[in-house]
């Protein structure tokens, strides 16, 4: 019995957990209404600048820098990314270059690509689990929380997070980052036909 006791005690005491969460997050002050829910009905396009013009950037905590990178598009010639909603079930991400050249589209269809939680524009990643050549097993999920501040800026909120064993020993990871993008011009003249 005082084995299988020091047993459970060693366990919880060797088990690791760690989170992280940028400050900054807490301070950005939301604009009313849902993201593109606007737009939709008064049939405008939105355009934001591909670079960020503030990243979570504090010791191996790093916001990313590309919205391209976010939405899972790694050209670098992108400048720009026009975000329409082709109707309630349907937003429609192009990606352009300097010239307002489309290099990619992405289609999301709701329920499958994105759902909205309070206001936000949520693209969940799929789990991945397994051991990956390692001595234990886990697992990893991520999420991007897309919503428009006060500003008009459109902030992205980058979350992940994992949780595994390695041998017996439990261990669990999160942290949440935020990049923020400027709107592009564009934005104030544009509309769909």
């Amino acid at each position: 019995m005082i084995n299988r006791s020091i047993f459970v005690v060693m366990v919880v005491l060797l088990s690791g957990c760690a989170s992280y969460s940028d400050k900054e997050i807490s301070k950005i002050e939301t604009a009313k209404g849902v993201l593109l829910q606007d737009e939709l009905e008064q049939k405008k396009i939105l355009y934001f600048k591909n670079i960020a013009i503030y990243k979570t950037k504090e010791s191996v905590y790093e916001g990313k820098e590309k919205l391209s990178y976010i939405l899972g598009v790694y050209t670098n010639a992108i400048s720009s990314v026009k975000i329409s909603a082709a109707s309630r079930e349907e937003i429609v991400v192009e990606f352009l270059d300097n010239n307002s050249t489309t290099l990619q589209i992405r289609r999301l269809v709701a329920g499958h690509d994105f759902e909205i939680k309070r206001g936000e524009v949520v693209i969940r990643s799929k789990t991945t689990c397994g051991s990956h050549f390692s001595p234990g097993v886990g697992c990893q999920w991520s999420s991007v929380r897309l919503f428009e501040d006060k500003g008009g800026n459109l902030v992205a909120i980058q979350s992940s997070g994992g949780a595994g064993l390695v041998g017996i020993i439990p261990v669990s990871v999160g942290a949440d980052y935020v990049s923020v993008f400027a709107r592009s011009e564009n934005s104030l003249v544009s509309t769909a036909p």
